[in-house]
């Protein structure tokens, strides 16, 4: 379990310091540090998404990134944790 946190963590702060990237570009930023684009990462994974905050110019990139933190934190993380807890089941 240790592991799966840890992989779970470094998808979150790597997505979390790209929408603070793109979040800086903005004449006026929604996050201003690491630590909000970071919780705006994890409300994502849990489905609180809106593009109202990144302007009109980097949405598309911001869909994409949507798409990445999903399919990985959603899908193949998921499917990890019931891998990781059946094993030790068995």
């Amino acid at each position: 379990m240790r592991f799966f946190f840890l992989v779970l963590l470094i998808t979150i702060f790597a997505i979390g310091d790209s929408l603070l990237k793109i979040s800086l570009l903005n004449d006026e930023p929604f996050a201003t540090d690491f630590v909000d684009a970071s919780l705006y990462t994890y409300r994502m994974i849990l489905g609180d998404f809106g593009t109202d905050k990144f302007g009109t110019v980097q949405i598309p990139l911001v869909y994409v990134f949507f798409v990445i933190c999903t399919f990985l934190n959603m899908i193949v993380m998921l499917n990890l944790l019931i891998a990781i807890i059946s094993d030790s089941f068995a």
